[in-house]
């Protein structure tokens, strides 16, 4: 049972950076990519904007710019990494997932501290925040 777990995880894993890969590829070609909606309606940058662009210069190894296309995510993105391999472990070993106080806070602070950063990132004392090559 363990390893059919596994095996699914596995597929489910290889399949979510198949398409994450695909569209970086694209992006890569044809300089196309998926707008900020809420930024063309508003003029505000949300919590996410600069994200892909974070993406693409974290598969370049470019920690530094990755940083500064989206600070807010970057600083989550090992928390959510421990998370997300707890929660993989738990589910292969166990078949559930096993719900963890600790994460459940972790994840709601990361959420209120992305809200946050979504703010900030508009305030003219903040414009350091926004992501760089704006959109």
């Amino acid at each position: 049972m363990v390893k059919e777990r596994l095996l699914i995880l596995v597929k489910k894993i290889a399949l979510v950076l198949s398409i994450g890969l695909g569209y970086a590829f694209f992006v890569q070609k044809t300089g196309i990519s998926i707008p900020c909606m809420f930024y063309k309606v508003t003029g505000f940058y949300c919590p996410g904007c600069g994200v892909t662009r974070m993406c693409l210069s974290l598969m370049k190894g470019d920690l530094i710019r990755a940083f500064h296309y989206n600070m807010g995510i970057m600083i989550c993105l090992p928390i959510l990494a421990w998370i997300g391999f707890q929660e993989m472990i738990s589910y292969v070993k166990e078949g559930k997932r096993k719900k963890k106080r600790r994460n459940e806070i972790l994840l709601w602070l990361m959420l209120s501290g992305l809200l946050l950063f979504g703010v900030l990132r508009n305030l003219p004392s903040f414009s350091w925040l926004a992501p760089i090559g704006s959109t």
